[in-house]
Parts: C-alpha cells; structure tokens; sequence
C-alpha cells in the first residue's frame, strides 16, 4: 500500500528562470470554487464563473507521475494522502492519467492544527491497512510524526513513513530507487522477516 501526498511530491513549484532543467509534465488545469478545499488551502482569485487557471500552468514530477503508473501496473494499491482528498482525482487524476485512486485522509480535519497530523492520525490507525505493508511519501513529515509508532506493534516493521528531499522538485529518482527497495522488501513474506530484524536491530541500538 503506497498512501502519497500530491503538492511537493507529485505537483511542484513552476520552473523559475536559470534553475536546473527539470523533467516535468505540465499541464492546464481549471478549478472550481465549488469544488475546493479551502481547509489547509488558500482559495486561489476566482474569476466570474467562479473558476481559476493558472497562467503559468501546472507542473508535475515526470518520474513521480511514471512511477505511480508503474505500481498501478504492477498491482500495488496506491492511494491519496493529500489535503486535496478527493479533489486529487476531480483535478489532477485525469490529467496524469491515473484511475481514480482510494482517499485515505478524508473529513474536514479542523481539529488538528497542521495537515501532518490529520495524515498521520488517520493512516496509522485506519482498520483498512492492518496487516499490511503501508508507505506514506510526504514533502512534511517531521520528526515524531512518522506513522510507524501508532500502528499495531506488529505491523510497525513493515511501515515506512518517507519524506521526499526536495519539495520543489517533488519525487526524484533518487526517492524513487529507496521506496522501490523498500517495497522490494514488503513485497514477500521473506522481506518482511528481513524488515522485522531490521527494526529489531534498530530497537537495541537505541
């Protein structure tokens, strides 16, 4: 199970002059007053119909887009973790030509102060991914707010909260090489043992 955020891993900042090339896809996008998340989200000058585009457009991470592609195809559950909710599918599935994808953070999440901690509390503890190899891949995840503390013990071993380097360029190829391992390993019932010592060897170490 693959839980990603979409702003700083999937969409990303518009190109400034003089940086680095990047490979990106881009793409126009048309939203909607009416079919906003204005939690968490600063509501963009709506024009008379009330909808909005970006002049510059929209950029999203080629290789972070590919990859979802590639664990769809490979029958991986990917799933949205994004304060967008089910707006990630309105807008930007099918412009990277995703099916619509589960939402595993949902409700209006005003009782939590920062996006984070709405994620993290709801991935950890939904009955949904027990027993399962879960990844969560944010551009935010500070220190303590990994989900792998408040999972079931046993599932513990095999959660990866991941936080991408560079939110303005999104998932990297870089990024891409260490989930794969990781999901290489969570793949197979000997991957899992391997995932459990792993953590049995961090918990005596510290």
């Amino acid at each position: 199970m693959v839980a990603i955020d979409m702003d700083g891993v999937l969409r990303v900042a518009a190109t400034r002059p003089g940086s680095p090339k990047r490979d990106l896809i881009a793409a126009e996008i048309t939203y909607r007053r009416d079919a906003f998340p204005t939690l968490h989200h600063s509501e963009p000058p709506w024009d008379d119909n009330g909808e909005y585009a970006d002049d510059e457009g929209e950029e999203f991470s080629r290789v972070g887009v590919e990859w979802v592609h590639d664990l769809l195809g490979r029958g991986v559950d990917v799933v949205w973790a994004t304060t967008w909710q089910h707006h990630a599918n309105t807008y930007f599935s099918p412009v990277l030509g995703f099916p619509d994808l589960a939402v595993a953070v949902v409700g209006d999440g005003s009782r939590f102060e920062e996006p984070v901690e709405w994620k993290s509390a709801q991935l950890s503890t939904d009955p949904r991914w027990e027993g399962r190899a879960l990844v969560w891949v944010d551009d935010d995840i500070p220190p303590g707010w990994g989900i792998e503390r408040n999972r079931r013990p046993k599932d513990r071993a095999i959660t990866l909260s991941y936080r991408v380097r560079s939110y303005w360029l999104g998932l990297t190829e870089w990024d891409i090489d260490v989930l794969d391992a990781w999901l290489t390993l969570a793949s197979t019932p000997e991957g899992h043992a391997e995932l459990r010592r792993r953590r049995r060897a961090e918990r005596e170490r510290l």
